[in-house]
């Protein structure tokens, strides 16, 4: 599917930024904080999906209450990923970097968002109660002309 979507991927949630005080609070407390910022410096430092949402799924695939405040999940899931762990881990240690990407991620996030994950395919919000993700992408694609081996296969499913 790399090979036919650009994922823009926002690890910023519901959070709330304060600029004055220069606090950002999320919705599931500091340790989802934590969390978002390493996947920030994720994509700042490897901003090729290719390379970030490896590292994203498998962060996806912990258990949250195995993953939020632990740099040992950060660092198996960077090294399964191929990516440099201390250099990560440099980033988000860097509290001014860590608050650049925080304002960063605010601002990419949209004020009309309602809930998490919020997900646009071609400028048309994706109802995500389908859990049929692959296939809307395919059918995007699709409508626009475009085929691939993957979306084939998708679509045909779709039509059994």
């Amino acid at each position: 599917m790399n090979d036919i979507m650009k994922v823009n991927y926002v690890p910023y949630g519901n959070a709330k930024i304060d600029m004055d005080a220069k606090t950002v609070t999320c919705q599931h407390g500091d340790t989802e904080c934590f969390a978002n910022s390493y996947e920030q410096c994720v994509i700042d430092i490897y901003p090729d999906q290719a390379d970030f949402l490896p590292f994203v799924a498998c962060i996806a695939a912990v258990p949250t209450q195995f993953k939020m405040s632990q740099d040992k999940t950060f660092q198996e899931c960077a090294e399964s990923s191929n990516l440099d762990f201390d250099v990560i881990k440099e980033c988000h240690d860097d509290a001014d970097r860590a608050w650049d990407l925080q304002v960063k991620n605010s601002e990419l996030t949209p004020a009309d968002h309602q809930y998490t994950p919020w997900i646009v395919i071609d400028d048309e919000l994706y109802d995500n109660s389908s859990h049929d993700f692959q296939g809307a992408v395919c059918s995007a694609f699709a409508a626009k002309g475009g085929s691939s081996d993957a979306c084939t296969a998708a679509l045909s499913s779709l039509s059994l």
